[in-house]
Order: C-alpha cells, then structure tokens, then sequence
C-alpha cells in the first residue's frame, strides 16, 4: 500500500502504530494547516517539501508575465532610444528647461502647425461662400427664367436676367433661404408697393411686373408695347414705313438705346439714330 504524503490528524489515528511510526506531525503556518506528513530523509537531491506555495507563487508570476507582454505591445516598434530623447524634450517643457534654441523650434512648429490649419478653414470657408453663390444665382436665374416664360409677363431672359440678377440676392429666412428683392444703390432691402401689402418683402414676381413698365426696358418685354412720348424714348420712334430711329441724345443711355434697338430687331429693320 503506497502512503499518503500527508494525512490529517484524524486519518494518523485509525493506522496501525506500525504505520504510524512512518509519520512525522506537521504544522503549516501560512495555509494554518496541521496534520501529519511522511517522515523521509532527503537523498541525492530528492526529498519531500510543500510544493503548494510554490506551484501558487508560479501561476502568479505567469499572470504577471502574460500582463507585462500585454502591455508591451502597445509599444512594439519603438526604439527605445528616441522614446527616451522624447520624454526627455517633454520633462523639459514642462519644467521650463528648453534652451533658446530649442524654444524657438518647438515656437516655429507650433506657429506653422497654426498657419497651416488657418489656411485650411480659410480655403474650406471660401469654397463654401463660392458654393452658396453659385447655388444663390441659379436660385434666382431659375425663378426669374419661369416668371420671364409666363405668356402675361413674356421677358427676355437675355437681357433682363443680368438686371435682375443686380436687384435679387438670396438671404437666409430661419432655417430657409428665399429671394428677396434689394435697393442696388443703397443696399437696403425693398417693400412690397403691391395693394394690400402690409409691409412684407417685395417679391422677384413684383420686380419683374415693376420691370415690366419701365419705358426703358419695354423692348425687353413681347408683349409690351408703350405709347405716346415714352414710345419714342423706349423703343425708338416707328415710322409709317416701318423704320425706326432714335435721337442722339436718347441713344447715349444704355438702357435707352438696347431697349430701341431689341424692339427693331423684332420688328425685323434697323435702328437708325437721328440728330
């Protein structure tokens, strides 16, 4: 019968006293354990100890080992040199011990790193305020060109859209954006004149009627035809033989003498200035 290398005080009473010779009481302070182990003689490096500890103090080194190898790589790759050199760089800033030289360096870096960010928001907020225009005028000539194709209206889109595009902007109303109709030589936003208003914006829609009556502009408009004096200063003066002319003085007004020459170019003559 092979012996047990330990046994509780218990287990030792019920051996035969012949067996009982073969043990040795036992007493482990740091499990707080007793009972009674094998009495043998160590011999040629063999002999009978507690491995328990041992076998608890390994599997806790392994955990650490296996931690410490966690931990490490995180920072595979890095030379340990040049850590040290970094670390060093930031203990000194942040004990203010960088030398002159080096302040200006880490000075340049940082007014570098700026610049180069500023320049960025700067190209990022100018690609946005192209992009807004862009979309602002495409609002407004799409609005303007459907208003201008109605058959009561009848614009020329041609000449009229580089005047209204001058008079419309787009602004922003809540979290909407809408066309509003603006004073070209003070800026200033302008009101409905329409009946019934109640002082709200005027419209492109109100612009466009207003255009509409301008003398100036008549020849920009089919279906206008003006009459009497301002017939004269608007489109030119229509002989009996279909001619049409236009004084010198009134042809020396831009509006004037593009309005007179788009009206004799739909009545399919010429324009002829007259002293």
């Amino acid at each position: 019968m092979a012996l047990k290398a330990f046994i509780s005080k218990e287990d030792h009473g019920t051996l035969d006293e012949s067996v009982q010779g073969l043990y040795r009481e036992y007493h482990d302070t740091e499990r707080n354990v007793r009972g009674y182990i094998v009495d043998v003689e160590a011999s040629d490096g063999f002999n009978l100890e507690n491995v328990g500890g041992l076998r608890t103090a390994l599997e806790t080194t392994k955990s650490k080992l296996r931690a410490s190898k966690e931990s490490a790589s995180a920072f595979e790759g890095l030379e340990i040199d040049r850590v040290k050199q970094a670390l060093k760089a930031l203990e000194d800033l942040e004990n203010g011990t960088l030398d002159e030289k080096s302040k200006a360096a880490t000075q340049a870096k940082i007014e570098e790193l700026t610049k180069n960010h500023n320049a960025i928001l700067s190209q990022k907020d100018e690609t946005i305020s192209s992009l807004l225009n862009d979309l602002s005028s495409e609002m407004i000539e799409s609005r303007a060109a459907a208003l201008l194709a109605r058959e009561d209206i009848g614009g020329n889109p041609t000449l009229l859209l580089p005047l209204i595009r001058q008079e419309a902007k787009v602004i922003a109303d809540g979290d909407k954006r809408r066309v509003s109709v603006f004073n070209p030589s003070t800026g200033h936003e302008r009101i409905s004149t329409k009946d019934g208003s109640s002082g709200e914006s005027m419209s492109l829609e109100e612009l466009i009627t207003e255009m509409r009556s301008r003398t100036e502009l008549s020849g920009a408009f089919k279906a206008h035809r003006a009459s009497g004096s301002n017939a004269k200063h608007a489109t030119g003066n229509q002989g009996v033989d279909g001619a049409h002319t236009i004084s010198a003085a009134d042809a020396k007004d831009p509006h004037t003498y593009r309005a007179a020459k788009e009206a004799a170019s739909k009545a399919g003559t010429q324009l002829t200035i007259t002293d």
